[in-house]
């Protein structure tokens, strides 16, 4: 099966030899037809140490405070929403 996910743009380099992409909350939101609001709110709880529930937890964020997610950490989110459906 192929899945169909928005590009990505966010990308950084690791000591010149791995490459390694991040996703934005509007990226995510597009794949999981909802809004960049929603990603971007529930990725700042998962940030709380006490979080329970079961949204990724973003891998870094932005100066301003902005969310971000390893692209295939946020691919593995996204299969598993969509089989759960």
């Amino acid at each position: 099966m192929v899945e169909n996910f928005p590009r990505s743009s966010e990308k950084t380099r690791d000591g010149g030899k791995n490459i390694k992409e991040f996703v934005t909350a509007s990226w995510i939101a597009k794949a999981l037809n909802t809004t960049s609001q929603n990603i971007s709110l529930a990725g700042r709880r998962a940030l709380n140490p006490n979080y329970r529930g079961d949204f990724i937890k973003p891998d870094a964020t932005l100066d301003e405070g902005t969310p971000i997610w390893l692209k295939k950490k946020a691919e593995d989110y996204i299969r598993k929403k969509k089989v759960g459906k």
